[in-house]
């Protein structure tokens, strides 16, 4: 019994040894007032990982959206490549608490591509300022055959601040819509008229 207890002892020395005592990923902003546009930076530190970060996904949108917003402008190290994500980033099943789930934007490696720099920066630059949530807003991904694989780190970094793509927007008309739909209504009351004439 006291063999096996020691045994146990051991592996929670071992599996706490493999417990990162900081993220590898690390966030920082800068504000450039001449364009009003803030630029996010990350950087991402492997060194102490044996496995194979994949992706880095940045969360944007409350909501699944293909198409925008995008931001200013991007930067990634070779190897990488910048994309608009969209699904649920966590290891529990889909839809549950501990995911976060919407549109991300995010840097994949690129397949084939062999990278072995421990510390690698990317950016990207938009108009949308801090978010001042503390949820969970980005993971990183293992794909390496080394346990443990998916989203290994799932936590809060400075970001910009969400969009919620499923508000309902009401539409408020353009100056152009209105005279358009008054030319419109104008001929229909021309044509009734011309027609009244004739009979």
């Amino acid at each position: 019994m006291k063999r096996l207890i020691n045994l146990g002892f051991l592996f929670l020395i071992l599996a706490a040894s493999q417990v990162r005592a900081t993220p590898m990923l690390a966030g920082s902003v800068s504000f450039d007032g001449t364009t009003d546009l803030f630029t996010y930076t990350y950087t991402l530190d492997t060194s102490e990982f044996e496995g194979n970060i994949a992706n880095i996904d940045i969360w944007q949108n409350i909501g699944f959206n293909f198409d925008t917003p995008f931001p200013v402008s991007h930067t990634e190290p070779l190897g990488w490549m910048f994309v608009l994500s969209v699904g649920s980033v966590g290891n529990g099943p889909f839809g549950s608490e501990e995911n976060i789930a919407g549109s991300f934007w995010s840097w994949w490696k690129n397949p084939g591509d062999v990278v072995y720099d421990d510390i690698q920066t990317f950016s990207f630059t938009t108009e949308r300022s801090v978010t001042t949530s503390r949820e969970n807003n980005y993971g990183l991904y293992n794909n390496h055959r080394i346990i443990p694989t998916g989203y290994i780190e799932i936590g809060h970094i400075v970001g910009p601040a969400l969009v919620d793509i499923n508000d309902p927007v009401s539409p408020v008309p353009e100056n152009e819509t209105y005279a358009m739909m008054m030319a419109g209504l104008g001929v229909l009351g021309f044509i009734g008229r011309r027609k009244h004439q004739r009979t």
